[in-house]
């Protein structure tokens, strides 16, 4: 059995963790996904957001998971420690919710915005800012900033609203 300290200290960890990546997420969506998108109606800038796009989606996926293990895994076990029945429940959704975002990036986010954004990134190696630009590429990389920004928003709400039920549990 845990001692009330530890529980604590996992309450705080969950809650923290997700809400920190939430908010990392979110604001990805609401500043940088909007700052590339104007960026990248500039002449010779399409290029340019559509890498800067993949780097941040990269090294989003090197921290983003892992945070989401970490504090689905918490939350797992706070609804396991709980004391109540209702406190059990809102935990293992807070575990749920937050762990959602594995699956919904793996099969909604990278078939509907990573596959085409290395195939644009690569045309436009190939080709310079003109092969991206010709046949309405200009406007496919508006589009594809733009799908990124609304997927990427409801990753942010998903592992929000898991740091929302559990802090919500952990008001006793």
């Amino acid at each position: 059995m845990a001692t009330s300290d530890q529980l604590q200290l996992n309450k705080t960890l969950a809650i923290s963790t997700s809400l920190l990546a939430s908010g990392a997420i979110l604001s990805l969506s609401a500043y940088t996904v909007p700052v590339l998108n104007a960026r990248s109606t500039d002449a010779g800038s399409s290029t340019a957001s559509l890498h800067q796009l993949r780097s941040i989606f990269s090294s989003g996926s090197h921290v983003f998971p892992q945070l989401a293990i970490l504090s689905s895994g918490l939350f797992g076990y706070l609804a396991t420690s709980a004391t109540s029945a209702s406190n059990a429940r809102l935990f293992t959704a807070a575990a749920v919710s937050v762990a959602a975002i594995l699956p919904f990036t793996a099969f909604v986010m990278v078939p509907a915005s990573n596959g085409r954004l290395i195939e644009l990134e690569a045309k436009a190696k190939e080709g310079g800012e003109e092969a991206v630009g010709k046949e309405g590429g200009d406007a496919e990389v508006t589009e594809l900033l733009e799908r990124f920004g609304k997927l990427n928003f409801v990753r942010g709400v998903l592992i929000g609203f898991g740091g929302i039920l559990g802090a919500w549990a952990s008001i006793d």
